[in-house]
């Protein structure tokens, strides 16, 4: 085993060190030669004679050196490096065409890598809180009013609370609109200037079920629910930096909030958010115990739960259900045909924003074939100006499948080039995502190039030459004479780019007709 090894690493080694191995071997058999000509000399024989002999016995160097060559390396790790430096030579003898194609793969690449980015942020990622795969939103049903995903009436909640096993709480909140975006719009005045901010209200334990600690201060209790108590406020960090320019005296603060006086007790973290990027604030909710846990024709509250530990959500499924149907029989002019519905939070915050998401993603890959099919259509046009080339290759015993990858290698040093450049480009739009998103999108992190990213564009990286590359260096390396080439071939390249322009009008009118269809929706 160890043997075997120690091959391959000497293998590896001499297929990237080849010209000092072959400079010490050369220098070995000059010296190996001399002392045999030395060895004739001494029996008598004359300079020039006794290196002929020495020659003779010896054998020929070249073939010595090739044998040994074989030995001490891999063959395919060889090849490849010789078709990268032949491929760099030959684009940089076109670095018209090399700069045309790099920077057009690099506007394909770098669209697909930044949409990416995006579906990363709010499709893949986790929420932002402890346990993310533990929350849990809990909405109401009833099919005689027609309710699939409805908001809980407050003194049902207050029961769940009271008669659950299977979370270790439930929280609720208001203020924000059926498509997640905060409605409870407040003016905070500082200094007697009032300004507008977003917020929501909620129960005084929502941030402990999210499993979030504050920047500064601290967050509710659940006794300030209720009225009596409700005078506190919780700030976003962004409302903290522009609203009080990051006073680092801020916790305890007095304000007023559309007129009423409250405390500022706490600050969220930079990259906190609930439930959308538009909330500025977080205020208690500010009702009566007793109305609360009455409350059961009003439906206005969104709620939050987290499973308990080893408790599954189909578990939590069944005895939600059970408790709302003894909710059905305690309370029948209210909760007749009542029934819940459990999601995982992310799903749900999730759920408007993924099918834009999808949309728009599909849009980029219709782009990045667009691409493809520009770049096929250009090393198409380049194959017609380089058969001398070929033939010439062909001529001197080079295979046809020896041309198909070296043409490979040049579309993928290409793409890896235009995917470098790309890469770059994506880096710089997440500033420009963010303040072009609409504020209830849910980005439950901040779009970034990050390892999965580099792993995603590496990925197009590969498969651009395959569809943009493929086909080219098929049609260029098919022709084994120039005379076949001027009467044939350049009518198949024709056709093919004409099939291409045909391809790509159509992928284009695709894309832009579904962008004035999602622009109308």
């Amino acid at each position: 085993m160890l043997t075997r090894l120690s091959v391959l690493a000497s293998r590896i080694s001499g297929a990237f060190n080849g010209r000092a191995l072959d400079q010490d071997f050369d220098r070995e058999v000059e010296s190996h030669l001399a002392m045999m000509a030395d060895d004739y000399r001494r029996r008598g024989m004359s300079e020039e004679e006794a290196r002929r002999t020495a020659r003779l016995r010896f054998g020929g160097p070249t073939q010595t050196r090739e044998d040994q060559h074989d030995r001490r390396g891999l063959p395919l790790v060889e090849t490849a490096l010789q078709d990268v430096r032949y491929a760099l030579r030959t684009l940089r003898r076109n670095p018209g065409f090399t700069f045309v194609v790099i920077l057009t793969l690099a506007v394909g690449i770098g669209a697909v890598t930044s949409m990416f980015t995006v579906v990363r942020a709010v499709l893949l990622r986790p929420l932002p809180y402890t346990q993310p795969d533990r929350l849990i939103e809990i909405s109401e049903t009833n099919p005689l009013k027609g309710w699939t995903h409805a908001v809980a009436a407050p003194a049902n909640v207050a029961d769940w609370r009271a008669r659950n096993t299977v979370f270790t709480d439930i929280a609720g909140y208001i203020g924000v609109d059926n498509r997640g975006a905060s409605q409870m719009q407040r003016f905070l005045s500082v200094n007697g200037e009032p300004q507008p901010v977003n917020g929501i209200a909620t129960t005084g334990n929502l941030f402990d079920v999210l499993g979030v600690r504050p920047l500064l201060g601290r967050t509710f209790t659940w006794s300030e629910t209720f009225d009596g108590n409700d005078r506190v406020l919780v700030l976003s960090y962004g409302a903290w930096q522009s609203v009080f320019g990051g006073d680092p005296g801020i916790v305890g603060r007095e304000v007023v909030l559309s007129g009423r006086s409250m405390t500022v007790v706490g600050v969220m973290p930079r990259d906190f958010f609930f439930p959308n990027r538009s909330a500025q604030f977080w205020a208690s909710m500010g009702v009566k115990p007793d109305v609360f846990v009455r409350m059961r024709r009003p439906h206005w509250l969104t709620t939050v739960a987290r499973l308990r530990p080893g408790v599954s959500l189909v578990q939590a499924r069944d005895q939600m259900t059970a408790i709302a149907t003894e909710l059905e029989r305690a309370y029948p002019d209210t909760n007749t045909k009542m029934g819940v519905r459990l999601e995982p939070l992310h799903d749900i915050m999730a759920a408007d924003a993924r099918p834009t998401i999808l949309m728009l993603f599909g849009a980029v890959a219709v782009l990045f074939l667009i691409v493809c099919a520009n770049v096929a259509s250009l090393q198409l046009g380049r194959g017609a100006s380089r058969m001398r080339e070929i033939a010439v290759r062909r001529a001197l015993g080079a295979g046809r499948t020896r041309l198909v990858r070296q043409l490979l290698t040049e579309a993928l040093l290409l793409s890896c080039l235009g995917a470098a450049l790309g890469i770059a480009l994506a880096a710089a739009t997440p500033a420009i995502l963010l303040r072009a998103a609409p504020s209830a999108l849910p980005l439950f992190a901040t779009p970034r190039i990050d390892l999965p990213v580099l792993m995603f564009a590496a990925a197009l990286a590969i498969v651009a030459p395959v569809v943009f590359g493929l086909a080219p260096a098929l049609s260029t390396s098919s022709v084994d004479r120039l005379a076949e080439r001027a009467e044939s071939g350049s009518r198949r390249t024709t056709v093919a780019r004409d099939l291409l322009v045909v391809f790509e009008v159509g992928l284009s009118v695709v894309l832009v007709v579904g962008s004035m269809l999602f622009i109308r929706s």
